[in-house]
């Protein structure tokens, strides 16, 4: 999943897809289904404009999942992308109120970069 990243953070989204798409077949991943869907749905959004629907329904998949398994550091990460690829759409005040639901359940930890990234993005979609 880091490489896949790696390959988004250097301008190279197909390459990571294609990470993720051999990560499919091995069924020790799926423990990490809310995050491969999350990284996935960015790198999409990334690679082509016209994939901006399935990109979405990877974010909401992974933010879901993340939510049902109770993993809340994922279901931030996901909160956070799914906010930011809806930030200026019909769905803006939907994913700011859930963005805003899961960062406020954590109590600690407010100096993470995950919690600073929320936080900034809670910013961004207040103004």
């Amino acid at each position: 999943m880091v490489l896949a990243q790696a390959y988004g953070q250097s301008d190279r989204p197909e390459r990571g897809l294609e990470v993720l798409a051999s990560l499919d077949a091995m069924p020790d991943v799926r423990f990490y289904a809310a995050e491969v869907d999350r990284v996935r749905g960015e790198l999409l959004l990334m690679r082509s404009p016209a994939a901006t629907a399935e990109a979405h329904a990877c974010l909401q998949r992974s933010l879901d999942l993340a939510a049902l398994r109770q993993e809340k550091a994922l279901e931030l990460r996901a909160a956070v992308s799914l906010a930011r690829a809806l930030a200026r759409g019909p769905r803006h005040r939907e994913v700011r109120a859930r963005l805003a639901a899961v960062y406020a359940g954590f109590t600690e930890g407010g100096d993470t970069a995950d919690l600073r990234t929320a936080r900034a993005q809670l910013e961004e979609l207040d103004s």
